[in-house]
Formats: C-alpha cells, sequence, structure tokens
C-alpha cells in the first residue's frame, strides 16, 4: 500500500524535478502518519522536519535553477561526473 503510494505521486507529475519533490513529500507524510508505528527516535523526527522544511523550499526553486546548481556542485565534488550521461 505505502508503494502504491509512493508509485502514484511519481506518476503524478510529468518531469524528473517535479516527480521527485512529489515522491520525497509522499515519503515524508507517510513517515510523518505512521511515525508511532515506527517507534523513530526524536532526532530522526526532527529531521523529519528539517527535511520536510527543506522540501517546502524546493517547491519555490526554479527547476533550471537548480540543476545548473547542482551540476557545479558535483561536478567540483565528483570529477567523473557526466551530467550528459543523465540528459542534463
Amino acid at each position: 500500500r505505502i508503494a502504491f503510494k509512493l508509485a502514484e505521486s511519481i506518476v503524478a507529475k510529468r518531469n524528473y524535478f517535479a516527480r521527485a519533490l512529489n515522491v520525497a513529500k509522499t515519503a515524508v507524510e507517510l513517515l510523518k502518519t505512521y511515525s508511532a508505528k515506527l517507534a523513530l527516535p526524536r532526532f530522526e523526527e526532527r529531521y523529519l522536519k528539517k527535511f520536510s522544511k527543506e522540501l517546502e523550499a524546493l517547491e519555490k526553486v526554479e527547476e533550471e535553477k537548480f540543476i545548473k546548481e547542482m551540476v557545479s556542485k558535483y561536478s567540483r565534488l565528483a570529477p567523473t561526473f557526466n551530467p550528459k550521461l543523465y540528459d542534463i
């Protein structure tokens, strides 16, 4: 059931950025919903809140700008990273 909800959230959007953002938000919501059953430690609950805020901020970011920033960052951190392999 959870996997189905995650899959639905992926196919509900048209591009990779929107799909990734949507599935991440769905995953966070599911983790919050089931956190009592999962017995998450407090620090993990704090990280869920932090991650949720980060996702909200990403909703306001332009996809093209985000991609350029990430390509620049990871090209420096991982010299073998080739954006063309990812159609970027």
